[in-house]
């Protein structure tokens, strides 16, 4: 259940009564950078996985993740290709031959993109709204994935996305807060190239 709304929700709530509407204000953000914070509970772990970066995403497909603590650690997705580059280099491999792969990886691009269509199709939907603002929850539709993910919770307020929690079948979970909440950018093409790692790093030269 939703818990009690901040103060001046209620307004961003009653444009929110239904997950089309959800949608497609999600659709009308354009592009998106905000703070996160996550945590990671393993069931083998007496405390959480932490992490702490920022999220950029730009319509209609290219989403990073750029970790700051406990290690830099920059991940950018477009299309079927994903980049990832931490201390040790850069690596860039092809989600195109698993879709259980691209699904976990592109299932969050999928809704800030407000792709109501293609969510559909591979997720069922349960929707609440409320003064505190609203919820979704998606159950994955293939069994390939349901063998991994149980279930995403998404909260939400206005054209917001605040909580992001995973819940794997095996009992792990994973909790994605987000803050300083950034919409409607516009990247420019310098700024492209760097979130979402589309030019390699240079060569460095051997001694």
């Amino acid at each position: 259940m939703l818990s009690a709304p901040p103060t001046g929700v209620a307004d961003a709530a009653a444009t929110t009564a239904s997950v089309e509407d959800v949608m497609r204000l999600l659709a009308d953000s354009g592009s998106v950078r905000a703070s996160f914070h996550e945590r990671k509970y393993v069931h083998l772990l007496t405390d959480p996985i932490e992490t702490r970066g920022k999220l950029f995403f730009q319509p209609p497909d290219r989403m990073a993740r750029h970790v700051e603590t406990p290690a830099p650690v920059w991940m950018a997705i477009r299309d079927e290709e994903v980049a990832l580059r931490d201390g040790r280099g850069e690596q860039r491999f092809d989600l195109g031959q698993s879709d259980v792969g691209r699904s976990l990886v592109d299932g969050l691009a999928v809704v800030l993109r407000g792709d109501l269509a293609l969510l559909t199709a591979r997720y069922e939907i349960a929707f609440e709204a409320g003064d505190a603002g609203w919820q979704i929850v998606l159950t994955p539709r293939s069994r390939a994935l349901r063998v991994l993910i149980a279930s995403m919770i998404i909260d939400g307020v206005g054209s917001e996305i605040r909580r992001i929690e995973v819940r794997e079948e095996g009992g792990d979970s994973t909790v994605t807060e987000f803050s300083d909440i950034e919409a409607g950018l516009r990247f420019t093409p310098e700024e492209t190239d760097e979130i979402f790692l589309l030019t390699r790093p240079s060569p460095q030269p051997h001694d």
